[in-house]
């Protein structure tokens, strides 16, 4: 009886640690890689996008200064920004991506932050002249509504059940960018298509 009691136990315990094994540890250097939407199954990063108008991948990767997006109930009805190092940006691999850090989902303290994960209308500009009075901004691509609502539903849910291996595969392949024109982003916010 005594040999069963620590043959169950031993087992509970080989069991605990599988499931803590499985859903993975946070991770402080985690990045966040955003990618042009079907871009790995089409064509290499020196092809252009389909529109002339609009950049490829590996341009929109390079050319990039900022994102700029909406988080109404945390900042009001003002855009936030952020831009990029050049470790954010991976041009080498086959798969161009821009990458950001974990922690603007999941932060240094371990808590969910949903200041970039709940946010709308996420567009990439590029800014020329940015410290002259001829500035221009340009929207070169957006991230739709739909997916950053979906990587929202899809990552708080993992976050919730302490999965974090899932948390950083969704990380790795949920966001996923489509090139634009100015022009074109505005006529989709004039039809609230975004």
């Amino acid at each position: 009886m005594k040999k069963l009691i620590i043959a169950l136990v031993a087992i509970a315990f080989i069991s605990c640690g599988k499931d803590e094994v499985s859903k993975g540890q946070l991770d402080p250097t985690a990045m966040i890689k955003i990618r042009q939407a079907g871009y790995a199954s089409k064509a290499p990063s020196h092809v252009k996008a389909t529109a002339s108008t609009h950049l490829s991948a590996l341009e929109i990767v390079k050319q990039c200064t900022q994102i700029a997006f909406y988080n109404v109930p945390m900042f009001g009805n003002t855009p936030t920004g952020r831009g990029w190092s050049p470790v954010q940006r991976d041009t080498a691999s086959i798969i161009p991506a821009l990458k950001m850090w974990g922690t603007d989902i999941i932060n240094m303290d371990g808590k969910y932050d949903r200041g970039f994960i709940e946010a709308t209308d996420l567009v990439f500009q590029k800014i020329t002249n940015s410290d002259k009075p001829n500035m221009v901004i340009d929207t070169i691509a957006y991230i739709p509504n739909a997916v950053l609502s979906s990587a929202a539903v899809r990552i708080e849910k993992a976050y919730n059940e302490q999965n974090y291996t899932e948390c950083y595969h969704l990380f790795d392949s949920v966001f996923v960018f489509t090139p634009i024109t100015g022009a074109e982003w505005r006529e989709l916010k004039r039809q609230n298509k975004q």
